[in-house]
């Protein structure tokens, strides 16, 4: 989760802006480039009140771990199912050194 979080960060927050962007970019890395696609700025957007628990306008580690530890791990294993369709872990190692 740490790498999620600096992926989109430098700093010690993220907002709902940063993650929409960080968002497009990781669509684009994975299934569908199309940036409007953004499930990771969807869903922030439509949960960001409910993980910011300090009400403070910002997500910090704690907050953006404990929100996206359950997105992360439902689209990772979505993306398994898509890169690996047969099985074999030849598409999905391809894919997993994009990253």
């Amino acid at each position: 989760m740490d790498d999620a979080f600096h992926m989109c960060t430098s700093g010690s927050y993220v907002d709902q802006d940063i993650i929409w962007e960080c968002g497009k970019k990781v669509t684009k890395m994975t299934f569908n480039k199309n940036p409007n696609f953004n499930l990771m700025g969807r869903y922030a957007a439509s949960q960001f009140a409910q993980l910011d628990n300090n009400g403070d306008g910002k997500l910090n580690f704690e907050e953006f771990k404990r929100g996206f530890a359950g997105f992360f791990s439902t689209v990772g294993s979505t993306l398994v199912d898509i890169f690996d369709a047969d099985g074999n872990g030849k598409k999905l190692l391809k894919f997993l050194k994009v990253f």
